[in-house]
């Protein structure tokens, strides 16, 4: 509903006659983004939430119908404010890595 408080939010597009190695392509992309935010001390969420009603985004900025909305990235400078005191547990690395030599 608030978007993690993110004073901002870039949501990713791409037209929807392209090829489905485009997804693809977005992640890379989104990544890059990600990095690149990192670097200028930008926190970053890629998150489902942001475009979990791609109707109502499409509405709210204007999104063209000949769009498919591939997700959404909350961006904003951190705060002292408790859910950023949040870590959730993950998986180790190997429980879902095997690299072969």
């Amino acid at each position: 509903r608030h978007l993690f408080n993110a004073p901002a939010v870039i949501y990713l597009t791409v037209e929807r006659k392209v090829s489905p190695w485009m997804i693809y392509d977005m992640g890379a992309f989104s990544q890059s983004i990600l990095l690149a935010a990192a670097n200028e001390q930008v926190d970053t969420i890629p998150a489902y939430e942001t475009a979990k009603y791609p109707d109502a985004v499409r509405k709210a900025i204007g999104i063209p119908e000949n769009e498919l909305l591939i997700g959404g990235i909350a961006m904003g400078y951190r705060s002292e404010g408790m859910i950023n005191a949040f870590h959730s547990q993950r998986s180790s690395v190997a429980s879902f890595l095997t690299i072969k030599h």
